[in-house]
């Protein structure tokens, strides 16, 4: 009786025997290890080998002498042409002569199981690639303090934002919180705007990209009806002729009235006036910025009313 044992795969072969032949009445055993061929990928380039030993012996009297135990070495390989199945080949010959032992054993077979993978290395550590600084405003997002990445970005942005999808508004009022302020604030005596009603040059007409500053207004009124009675200032720059700039200044305050009525202001809670270059902030502004500063609409608290 022959018995045939492999690891891998079920496994044929044929080989030319020589020297003597076991007795038709005795035991023998036949055990082999093709071995681990090793991993090809499954597109089919490449081939690995690996040796192996196949042995013979009487199963009633084991190894009793080298001629009923001769051992044969096996070289092979091992191709995977897809992902399951592997195509096993091997040859050989023998080392020691004895009973049964082959000039040349070739050998073939088919691996019907999964691929033995290498367990894969671990993954990299994860590298941060979110923007430090969302909105852009130069105050880094809050996960990085969290992170305690200041230094790593310290190039980028600073501090912390308290608004990290909106940017800061520049202008000197809590610049360093990261949130934009907003361009209407009310203080004891005047609505404060953060911002400048921009008119079209030497005209009373208001540009469109101060609308949203003036929607601001009416919507700051309506949340404070309070707020009973104001006056809309008008004033300019101390440069040209006092009586033109008066009248300049009374027609675009008068501009900003209409706009703050038209957008549901009650009329009996506002006035106007024009003071031209009567009351300049910055009395010897020489500079553009200076003038700036003197070129102005204002909102005057006449009268409040309990809440």
């Amino acid at each position: 009786m022959i018995i045939i044992i492999q690891k891998f795969a079920s496994w044929a072969g044929g080989w030319r025997r020589q020297g003597q032949n076991p007795s038709k009445n005795s035991r023998w055993i036949r055990a082999a290890e093709l071995g681990n061929f090793g991993d090809v990928e499954p597109t089919g380039e490449g081939v690995s080998e690996a040796p192996g030993l196949l042995g013979t012996t009487q199963l009633t009297e084991p190894f009793e002498s080298a001629l009923q135990s001769p051992l044969e070495v096996l070289g092979g390989a091992r191709w995977y042409p897809t992902r399951n199945v592997a195509v096993l080949l091997g040859a050989g010959t023998g080392l020691t002569r004895g009973a049964g032992d082959p000039d040349v054993r070739a050998l073939a077979g088919i691996h019907d199981g999964p691929r033995d993978e290498a367990e894969a290395p671990p993954p990299p550590p994860p590298v941060e690639s979110r923007n430090p600084d969302t909105d852009g405003d130069g105050i880094c997002d809050p996960w990085v303090a969290d992170k305690h990445l200041d230094e790593k970005y310290e190039a980028i942005c600073k501090a912390t934002d308290k608004c990290p999808n909106e940017p800061e508004t520049k202008n000197g009022h809590h610049d360093g919180d990261g949130c934009p302020d907003k361009a209407v604030i009310i203080e004891k005596q005047k609505v404060v705007i953060l911002q400048v009603v921009n008119f079209y040059f030497d005209k009373t007409k208001i540009k469109e990209e101060s609308f949203p500053l003036l929607d601001e207004v009416v919507s700051v009124l309506k949340e404070h009806p309070e707020l009973s009675e104001l006056r809309v200032e008008g004033h300019t720059d101390l440069r040209g002729k006092r009586s033109y700039n008066k009248k300049l200044s009374h027609g675009r305050a008068k501009a900003v009235y209409d706009y703050l009525i038209a957008h549901g202001i009650d009329v009996s809670r506002l006035t106007y006036q024009g003071y031209g270059m009567e009351r300049p902030l910055i009395e010897k502004a020489k500079t553009e910025e200076e003038h700036l500063e003197n070129r102005r609409v204002e909102f005057i608290i006449l009268a409040r009313k309990d809440k």
